[in-house]
């Protein structure tokens, strides 16, 4: 086993003895123009005195290091006058410095940050041609292998822990192989030069919807990886993973540019940070890297080890996807009282409970607007077949539903675009958990405790872990929306 933390003073009594200087280079855009940064960190105050005080560098308050900026459309001659500014830190003699042309070409590579207007609506139209085309296609191989590759984000499409890959969005993923279908790693530039890989020259840029972060919470990483920021930073595979996990509720998107690894290649002289750490990364096809593979095994998963990680049962699956949706109508008010009696007899388990929940929500909620009804219903249908492949539940009435799939050419494209766009808001809310732990069931008539755990098709006692295949947090996350019923029931009786 790895030990992070003596790597980790190695790294710092090395770099004591050895003072490396340190950069990084970011960008920022606005209003149509970009603008990049050069920070460069682990200098002393008297040489940070003469590049800002003869060599045009500037210092940041909060960090007390020392900045560069340029255009991200013109960095060519900024680069050359940094060069004055490196020498001299260079005949200094006091520090270890990367290498010129590495950083040079680092500066030049920031213009490959700036998504255009024209970019984004190609990206878009791309996008959009492969909604239409996987709904148009649904029962065909490929497109089913796709529709796995989407949901299949992690070792096993089942798999809880969050050690084992961040979970990209299904809207990104779409995104990334419209616009390269033979994607499997994708990563902005910044994320990719920690792995100490630059971008090709002739790269597709990907653009996908990146999340914009109200701040960064060490805690919360920390909670949910079982490892701290430092131990963390001994790979860079933990260190992307910790700063993905970092970050605060997400204040909105920017269409933002990403590069696919076989469009990477490693800087001269650098070791290759992406195969020689073990570890877990953003990636498209829920595979592991060599060395990961090699602590962890392969994708398919013994019994032990699909019990350790989490794997979920097909039974579970179902209460799992039931409850969720269950929670969301629930907490949106979006059926009437008469149509969520219907549901509570149901039993989750059950495939046909799923298609019926399913039916009743698209054709009530999503596609309440319709008003031609043969349209509505083959809408509802297209939508709920969606579910069922990328969830992986209700096989037989998916192979049922895709036996009538060719009325789906009845429809015309911004219909089609507009109905994938529906299953992936209900996508949102099964594997997300979206309002979970808002007050449920408050206008159905119930007449005992039984009724309410029968919503579940199952008792308090069904709850417990000897299933070891069961994931932990479903069950949790269904006992406490089940005690949450049951409470708001004794008030009412109340």
């Amino acid at each position: 086993m790895v030990n992070f933390k003596r790597l980790s003073f190695k790294r710092i009594l090395s770099e004591a003895l050895n003072p490396t200087m340190q950069y990084s280079v970011a960008t920022s855009f606005r209003d149509g123009k970009g603008t990049a940064f050069l920070n460069l960190l682990g200098l002393d105050q008297q040489d940070k005195s003469t590049l800002v005080r003869s060599f045009g560098g500037r210092v940041n308050p909060k960090t007390n290091n020392v900045f560069y900026m340029t255009s991200v459309n013109n960095p060519g001659p900024f680069a050359a006058y940094f060069k004055t500014a490196y020498d001299y830190l260079a005949k200094t003699g006091r520090y270890i410095l990367p290498n010129y042309d590495i950083i040079k070409a680092e500066i030049e590579q920031t213009k490959l940050d700036q998504v255009t207007p024209d970019e984004r609506k190609v990206s878009s139209t791309k996008y959009e041609d492969l909604l239409e085309h996987i709904i148009r296609t649904l029962g065909s191989p490929e497109t089913q292998d796709l529709i796995n590759k989407i949901a299949q984000l992690g070792i096993d499409p089942n798999i809880t822990d969050k050690r084992f890959g961040h979970i990209i969005s299904p809207r990104n993923v779409l995104r990334a192989y419209s616009g390269k279908p033979d994607a499997s790693y994708v990563a902005t530039r910044a994320q990719w030069r920690k792995f100490n890989r630059l971008i090709n020259p002739t790269a597709v840029k990907l653009v996908l919807m990146a999340p914009m972060s109200g701040g960064y919470n060490q805690q919360k990483a920390t909670d949910a990886l079982g490892i701290s920021r430092q131990d963390a930073s001994a790979s860079a595979h933990m260190a992307h993973k910790f700063d993905v996990e970092a970050r605060e509720d997400t204040q909105g998107f920017m269409a933002t540019a990403y590069f696919d690894i076989s469009d990477t290649f490693v800087i001269p002289g650098e070791p290759d940070r992406w195969e020689d750490e073990a570890g877990l990364v953003d990636n498209l096809r829920g595979i592991l890297n060599s060395f990961a593979q090699a602590q962890v095994g392969s994708n398919t998963l013994d019994a032990d080890k699909a019990a350790e990680l989490g794997v979920q049962s097909d039974e579970t699956k179902n209460k799992v996807v039931f409850a969720r949706l269950f929670n969301h109508i629930q907490a949106k008010k979006s059926l009437t009282p008469a149509e969520i009696q219907a549901l509570i007899g149901m039993d989750p388990a059950n495939d046909k409970s799923i298609v019926e929940m399913l039916t009743l929500y698209f054709n009530r909620v999503s596609f309440e607007r319709e008003h031609d009804t043969a349209k509505k219903n083959l809408q509802t249908a297209v939508a709920v077949a969606g579910i069922l492949a990328i969830e992986k539940v209700a096989p037989l009435y998916l192979a049922s539903i895709l036996r009538r799939h060719e009325e789906v050419k009845k429809l015309d494209r911004a219909e089609v675009i507009t109905v994938f766009k529906d299953i992936l808001k209900v996508h949102d809310i099964i594997s997300r958990k979206t309002d979970l732990g808002e007050t449920v069931i408050t206008e159905t008539e119930l007449h005992s405790p039984d009724d309410l755990l029968g919503l579940f098709g199952l008792s308090m006692n069904d709850l417990t872990d000897s299933n070891p295949t069961d994931t932990q947090n479903d069950i949790a996350e269904i006992n406490n929306t089940i005690q949450t019923i049951q409470e708001n029931f004794i008030k009412a009786l109340k």
